[in-house]
């Protein structure tokens, strides 16, 4: 739960400057925004995400390094696609099975998820995540942004790529809000229950996720409000973004 309690920390600063800033960078012309973007799919969403209304169809994974991380960044879509049936299980990926923290086997993180509608969460080290993948065949994958995921994440999540039929891989938490692509919003009863979850693992970490689900609305939508935004990609586009962080050789 380190890294959970680090970004509750950070997100002390006062909103008004965070969404200060935001506003300085939307200022900047579009024009140029778009030009610096290397994925096509991103140069037309550069200051106004699309809203990601539609539901899975099919099973829901979630690749994490801190299960805390992922009830921040994508529990109330999680919240959402589960009271619509969706089944959704949450991993809880380690580079190997002797990793001894506990934090996914905790009463609170069970209780947690239970909450959200969560069906199962897994320890798994990596061979193990990527067979159970290939087994769910999820519809949507998510993972952590580049900075949380982790080196050894990332490159099994870009060799997954090639033999998983997930439609989009989506980058929740982590991932600028500037690159973000689609943005859920959230309506006051999941927000409400995504809290309740996380106030099971650190009554921190309710408050800290408020907060930055109100932080990320404005800068992704520049509209008043709670969302969580996403980086989603098809499948080959996310192994090149990959390759243009310097995880994967091209």
């Amino acid at each position: 739960m380190e890294l959970g309690l680090h970004q509750a920390r950070s997100l002390g600063d006062p909103l008004i400057v965070r969404s200060a800033l935001a506003l300085i960078r939307r200022l900047i012309p579009e024009r140029w925004r778009a030009r610096l973007h290397p994925f096509p799919s991103l140069r037309q969403s550069v200051l106004y995400a699309d809203v990601w209304d539609e539901i899975p169809g099919g099973p829901v994974l979630v690749w994490t390094r801190d299960p805390a991380g992922a009830l921040i960044g994508c529990g109330g879509t999680l919240a959402r696609w589960a009271a619509a049936g969706v089944p959704i299980d949450l991993i809880d990926v380690r580079p190997d099975s002797n990793d001894d923290r506990t934090d996914c086997d905790s009463g609170a993180f069970r209780k947690a998820t239970a909450m959200l509608g969560i069906a199962t969460l897994r320890r798994l080290d990596s061979a193990q995540a990527l067979d159970d993948a290939r087994r769910i065949r999820p519809e949507v994958l998510l993972v952590p942004g580049p900075l949380d995921a982790g080196a050894d994440l990332l490159k099994l999540l870009a060799g997954a790529v090639s033999s998983l039929e997930s439609r989009w891989i989506a980058l929740y938490e982590g991932a600028d809000s500037e690159l973000a692509n689609v943005v859920v919003e959230l309506d006051a009863e999941e927000l409400a229950r995504r809290r309740s979850a996380l106030a099971e693992v650190s009554a921190e970490l309710a408050l800290a996720a408020d907060g930055l689900a109100e932080y990320r609305a404005f800068t992704t939508r520049f509209v008043q409000g709670h969302a969580e935004p996403f980086l989603r990609l098809p499948p080959a586009e996310f192994r090149r973004l990959v390759a243009v962080l310097g995880h994967l050789k091209a």
